[in-house]
């Protein structure tokens, strides 16, 4: 789809005076096709290139699903109602529409190459990691080591299996680590979306009774609630499975 942007300066127009002119566009648009009205008002236009069903237009955001679904069935060249944000007005054409499938690789090109470098900086993490690993062999210490190859040393504070790990994240491969060894133990290689560590236990604290007391009605709650939100997800499963639904929310809302 194409659109075109009217720009809200303050004390060039009023935002009552723009949003005639844009009502005007989109009567002129309609009768003399987009673009030509749009070069008769000396408007700018751009393309947001092609939109999935359900999607929103990204210039507005949120609750403009009902727009993009509605175009999918309009014919080429049909003209939207004016939208308004913070940014400005836009105004909306249909440019062309094309079969549910797979995304060309010029589309996706720019993403696919950032995960390919995220990739490759996280093989290049583990690779520099490694080397860590040969000296600490040789007898060098953790902390000696890290230094020697320029490499961040830290000794978090002691953490639960759900906590949050600064740097690190949680619910990881590295915390999966930190509880598979046992004080004094040195894990491999550890890779996370984050980066490429090796880690030592410096020691396990173990729960007490009285720790668990004063948790334990935290700890039923979470878990009844966890069985509950199951329960639930697993019944919609269900009825989703078993249900055609068809989405005609766009003939009725514009904004969802």
């Amino acid at each position: 789809a194409r659109h075109i942007l009217l720009k809200i300066e303050p004390g060039r127009d009023t935002l009552d005076s723009l949003r005639v002119l844009a009502e005007d566009f989109v009567e002129s648009a309609n009768e003399g096709g987009f673009n030509g009205a749009a070069s008769a008002m000396n408007l700018r236009t751009s393309d947001t290139g092609y939109i999935t069903a359900g999607s929103f237009f990204p210039l507005l955001g949120n609750k403009t699903s009902g727009l993009v679904n509605g175009f999918l069935e309009q014919k080429e060249g049909t003209v939207s109602p004016t939208f308004e944000s913070d940014r400005g007005i836009y105004v909306f054409a249909l440019t062309g529409k094309r079969e549910a499938g797979v995304r060309p690789m010029d589309e996706v090109q720019n993403q696919v190459a950032g995960r390919v470098r995220q990739n490759k900086k996280r093989d290049l993490a583990a690779r520099r990691v490694g080397q860590l690993l040969a000296e600490i062999s040789s007898g060098t210490s953790l902390e000696t080591a890290a230094t020697k190859l320029d490499l961040r040393y830290e000794e978090p504070e002691p953490f639960a299996k759900a906590d949050f790990i600064p740097t690190v994240g949680s619910r990881n491969a590295f915390v999966g680590a930190a509880f598979q060894l046992e004080p004094g133990q040195m894990s491999d290689v550890v890779t996370t979306r984050n980066g490429a560590y090796v880690l030592r236990v410096i020691e396990r604290i173990p729960a007490t009774e009285s720790d668990f007391d004063l948790e334990k009605a935290t700890l039923t709650d979470q878990i009844l609630g966890t069985k509950r939100n199951d329960l639930i997800a697993a019944w919609f499963t269900d009825l989703r499975d078993q249900a055609e639904v068809v989405d005609n929310r766009h003939r009725f809302y514009n904004e969802y």
